[in-house]
C-alpha cells in the first residue's frame, strides 16, 4: 500500500481507515481484518499505550511524537521509529519545548522533520547528533538550549529553519 502513488484528489481513499488481512490474531497494532464463517470480520484492535509521549496522526499516515503534558521525562528521551505499526517521522511542533529534564535524546532514521520550537529551551541537553534522515530542521527547533555545546547533523538534511540554534551560546562543536 506503501508504495501506491496516489493523486492528491483521491482524498476520500487517502484519509479512509485501511485495514488488511491478518489470517490469525495480530501481534502489532494496527486495523486488521479476517474472515468467520464466511463473513468479514474485524479483528479487535491492539492499542500501544506509551508513559510519557503522545502521538498525533499526521495527514499522510505517519505519526509525530511529542512529551504527555503534566508528565515527567525521563533524562534520555527515547523515540521509537513506530507506534501502532505505523512510522513516527516528524517531532512535532513544541513536541519538548522547556523540558529541562531532557539530557539526552535517543532518535530513529524514521525521523524527517524536527517541528517549530521542537527543543526550545532544554536547557539540560549538551549534545544532539540530528539523525540521517531529517530533511528539515524546523524554525526555533533548538532555540535557547543554552548549555547545547555539540551539534552533529545528518547528511540528509536540507533546511535549518529560521533561529534554529539562536541562543545557544554555549554551541562550540
Amino acid at each position: 500500500w506503501s508504495k501506491i502513488t496516489i493523486d492528491s484528489s483521491n482524498s476520500d481513499l487517502t484519509s479512509a481507515t485501511r485495514y488488511y488481512y491478518s489470517e490469525t490474531e495480530p501481534t502489532e497494532s494496527g486495523n486488521y481484518w479476517h474472515y468467520v464463517d464466511g463473513v468479514v470480520t474485524v479483528w479487535e484492535a491492539v492499542v500501544e499505550e506509551h508513559e510519557y509521549l503522545d502521538f498525533t496522526l499526521l495527514d499522510d499516515g505517519t505519526y509525530a511524537v511529542l512529551a504527555k503534558s503534566g508528565v515527567e521525562l525521563p533524562a534520555e528521551v527515547v523515540i521509537p521509529a513506530r507506534f501502532n505499526g505505523i512510522a513516527v517521522t516528524q517531532i512535532a511542533e513544541n513536541g519538548f519545548k522547556e523540558r529541562g529534564e531532557i539530557r539526552s535524546i535517543v532518535w530513529t532514521d524514521s525521523l524527517t522533520v524536527i517541528g517549530k520550537w521542537a527543543f526550545g529551551s532544554c536547557n539540560g541537553l549538551t549534545q544532539v547528533t540530528i539523525p540521517q534522515n531529517v530533511v528539515l530542521i524546523d524554525d526555533f527547533a533548538f532555540n535557547s538550549c543554552m548549555n547545547l555545546h555539540t551539534l552533529v547533523i545528518g547528511k540528509g538534511t536540507e533546511t535549518i529553519g529560521e533561529c534554529t540554534f539562536q541562543n545557544c551560546f554555549a554551541l562550540k562543536n
